[in-house]
C-alpha cells in the first residue's frame, strides 16, 4: 500500500521517514530500462527551450498519427462536448490538442530534474494573493483544479504555500517513487497522499492549519463515488465532495 509523499520543510510536523522511501529493489534488472528512459528525460530537461518545442510538436504529430485508439477517443469526446463543431472543426482541435500533448510530454522532465527556484521562473501565475488574504485570515484554501494536461504545473506554482494533495500511484514502483519526489522536492512545504478514503481524513485534519488543498476532482472513479453534472454541451461524471462538505 502507497504511502504519502512528505517534503522535508511541511508544517504538518510529519517525518519524510513516515512516508514512502526510495527501496534497493529499484536496482533490480526489471526497472533498468526505466533507469535508462530517466536518464534521457535528465537530457531532455537541460535541452533549450526552442528545441523542446520543436521536439513537442513533432511528437504530437507522431502520436496524433499512430495512436488510432487515443485519436478516436479525443474525437468522440469533442464531439459530444463541442456539438456545434463539424468534421473539419473536429480534426483540427483534434491536432491542437495532439500538439499541447507532446509539448506536455517534452516538458514533463522540468519538473523532475529541475529546481523549485528555476521552474517559478517558467510559470506564470496571478492572483495568488487572493489566496494569501485567505491564509492570513487564519483559513485554508480548498484550489479546485481540472485534469488539464498542465496539472503538474499547477501544483508546482503554489510551491510557496503550506500544500496538501492527493495522488493516483502508478503502477510501477520505480515511477511513483521517482515522480512522487519530485512533486515534493526538499524545498517544498507539502504532504502528497495516495488517494484513497483514510488519505482525506487526514488532510481535513491538517486542514485545521492554515494551508492550501490542490484538489483535481473531475475523474470518473465509480457510479458510488461520481455524480454527473452538466460540462458544455453533455454530461461528465465527477467526483463527490461529501467530505468536503462535512468538513
Amino acid at each position: 500500500m502507497q504511502k504519502a509523499f512528505i517534503s522535508k520543510n511541511n508544517p504538518f510536523n510529519e517525518h519524510p521517514s513516515q512516508g514512502e522511501q526510495f527501496s534497493f529493489t529499484y536496482l533490480y534488472p526489471k526497472y533498468w530500462i526505466i533507469w535508462v528512459f530517466l536518464s534521457l528525460t535528465l537530457l531532455i530537461a537541460y535541452l533549450p527551450a526552442r528545441i523542446r518545442a520543436v521536439m513537442g510538436t513533432a511528437l504530437g504529430k507522431l502520436l496524433f498519427k499512430f495512436s488510432n485508439s487515443k485519436r478516436e477517443i479525443t474525437r468522440k469526446n469533442l464531439s459530444m462536448t463541442f456539438k456545434n463543431l463539424d468534421d473539419k472543426g473536429i480534426n483540427n482541435q483534434s491536432k491542437l490538442f495532439f500538439k499541447h500533448l507532446g509539448h506536455m510530454y517534452i516538458n514533463l522532465p522540468l519538473l523532475w530534474w529541475r529546481s523549485d527556484k528555476y521552474l517559478q521562473q517558467l510559470i506564470i501565475k496571478s492572483d495568488l494573493h487572493l489566496i494569501d488574504e485567505i491564509l492570513d485570515n487564519k483559513q485554508s484554501v480548498i484550489l479546485l483544479a481540472p485534469h488539464t494536461l498542465s496539472l503538474d504545473f499547477g501544483g508546482r506554482a503554489l510551491s510557496k504555500f503550506n500544500l496538501l494533495s492527493i495522488y493516483k500511484p502508478f503502477k510501477n514502483n520505480l515511477m511513483n517513487w521517482f515522480i512522487g519526489k519530485s512533486r515534493s522536492k526538499a524545498t517544498d512545504k507539502v504532504i502528497v497522499y495516495p488517494r484513497n478514503k483514510n488519505s482525506f481524513k487526514s488532510i481535513i485534519k491538517k486542514m485545521k492549519k492554515p494551508c492550501v488543498l490542490y484538489l483535481l476532482a473531475d475523474e470518473d472513479i465509480s457510479l458510488d463515488d461520481s455524480i454527473f453534472t452538466d460540462f458544455f454541451d453533455t454530461q461528465k461524471a465527477t467526483l463527490k465532495a461529501g467530505e468536503i462538505d462535512k468538513f
